[in-house]
């Protein structure tokens, strides 16, 4: 029997309806218009990939509802695996949302007016948790698309650290120390690295971040005595302990590095003095990193923070804080510019028992939520005191300033072996430094003559820059 045409039309327009309901569109993680801050490996674009806290995929919309595509190679419980926080306009909809193992389509938003939107997901847990791969949007309502995103802030800012700057434990609060050792080990849900005290201050500062952070590492040795996997030594590797996959430095370079390292390597020295931290070897490991860091972003201000994580109390042979004061200093004083330190207040035991007003411990003797908001009000101070040029921080290093007269003549130059130091004016010398290109000094010495002969034999041979007063001149070494 043949079905009446106005009968069949009415089926038909019901069909079109229901798809129209029900249709959606696949975004690709590939899009120019999604947003991505961290270290992320994109050599797969469809499944960039990514493993260090507080890496964020942001992403303008025009629907009503809107899914992400996970795959996680967590194993997706509360003690370890990863967690997201999720903002819809800036406004967080979901504090924790908990992947699961294995690619999962995860709604984020839904109800809302079909117009735009922005959507922002962060992973808040830290490299213990696992790695992670996002594979793309499907939205659904409205225009079902993505829109042009408004441009990303100019200011940049990485913080380096350890378990400190991951946010370890910092949803917890306990009333003492000891209590908080319920949780002596990583325990992902109670870790955020939104509310870690780096984030808190990128956020102040409308600045975008990077987190190169992970829980027990150190500067020269980690919380277990061992050597290998420190935070230098892991810092080319986009997947911290991964050697097969290197970051390229060249794709974020930030204004401002805050660097936290010292308390795991000082950590084995609770066992006693047969475990004391060789500072010689910590300080110049220090100085070295900060080389390194020099060298990949010649003009970033660097901040050397400590304090809040040591004292001169427990052990009480050990004089910790002192001694990170003292390294802390040298280390700085070893560059001639943009190298400069932060001593940070203990905080953590502030408590008289009301949990609105007071920071407790974190997990572990960790700091809170609340002391990382302390940790954040000192950095942020310390940030703007130094008048940092933002978004000018992939420039040359500026130590060599050429002048019209040679008040300051170097001759050989290039040199080989010696060279002299000579000023115009035959006024003594006081002082003269030798720096590298990262601005690392090389030589020094002090002198009451106006003509200084200094033995460059053993330098490497390269460009170096020869300071006097308020005149700096460049040598050749050859």
């Amino acid at each position: 029997m043949k079905i009446p045409f106005l009968k069949y039309s009415f089926v038909l327009g019901l069909a079109i309806k229901a798809l129209s309901l029900s249709a959606q569109t696949n975004i690709s993680a590939s899009n120019d218009k999604i947003q991505y801050m961290g270290r992320i490996d994109f050599s797969n674009p469809e499944q960039p990939t990514y493993i260090y806290p507080g890496v964020s995929i942001k992403a303008k919309f025009n629907g009503a509802e809107i899914t992400a595509i996970i795959e996680d190679y967590g194993d997706g419980s509360d003690a370890s695996g990863n967690f997201y926080k999720i903002l819809i306009d800036g406004q967080i909809v979901n504090e924790q949302l908990k992947v699961a193992t294995g690619e999962v389509n995860y709604l984020l938003a839904s109800g809302l007016t079909p117009a735009e939107h922005t959507v922002e997901l962060m992973k808040i847990t830290e490299g213990a948790s696992g790695k992670s791969s996002f594979k793309g949007f499907i939205i659904t309502g409205g225009s079902e698309d993505l829109v042009t995103p408004d441009s990303a802030s100019q200011k940049r800012i990485e913080f380096i650290g350890d378990s400190w700057t991951c946010g370890y434990g910092n949803v917890s609060q306990f009333a003492s120390g000891p209590a908080s050792m319920a949780y002596s080990n990583y325990y992902a849900a109670n870790e955020d690295n939104y509310y870690a005290w780096g984030p808190i201050t990128a956020r102040a500062l409308g600045a975008q971040y990077h987190v190169t952070a992970t829980s027990g590492r150190g500067l020269y040795r980690n919380n277990t005595g061992t050597t290998t996997h420190t935070i230098p030594k892991n810092y080319d590797h986009l997947f911290e302990d991964d050697a097969s996959v290197i970051w390229d430095h060249s794709k974020y370079h930030p204004d401002v590095i805050s660097i936290h390292l010292g308390t795991n390597d000082m950590a084995q020295e609770e066992g006693g003095e047969e475990y004391k931290l060789d500072d010689e070897a910590f300080q110049q490991t220090y100085i070295d990193f900060i080389t390194k860091l020099r060298a990949y972003h010649p003009c970033s201000k660097i901040i050397i923070c400590f304090g809040n994580s040591k004292s001169d109390s427990w052990p009480t042979w050990t004089q910790q804080l002192t001694r990170l004061r003292t390294i802390a200093n040298q280390v700085a004083d070893s560059f001639t510019e943009n190298v400069t330190t932060l001593e940070l207040p203990f905080t953590a035991e502030k408590w008289t028992g009301n949990p609105e007003d007071d920071c407790g411990y974190g997990d572990a003797w960790h700091p809170s939520k609340c002391s990382h908001e302390e940790m954040a009000v000192e950095l942020i101070n310390k940030i703007n005191s130094l008048n940092v040029e933002w978004g000018k921080s992939n420039c040359m290093l500026s130590t060599y300033k050429p002048i019209e007269e040679e008040i300051v003549k170097i001759y050989p130059n290039p040199a080989y072996s010696k060279v002299l130091i000579h000023t115009a004016s035959n006024e003594s010398l006081e002082k003269v430094t030798i720096t590298d290109m990262t601005g690392k000094i090389v030589k020094q010495i002090k002198t009451q003559n106006s003509t200084s002969e200094i033995d460059v034999t053993t330098l490497p041979k390269g460009i170096y820059f020869v300071k006097v007063g308020n005149t700096t001149q460049k040598l050749i070494k050859k």
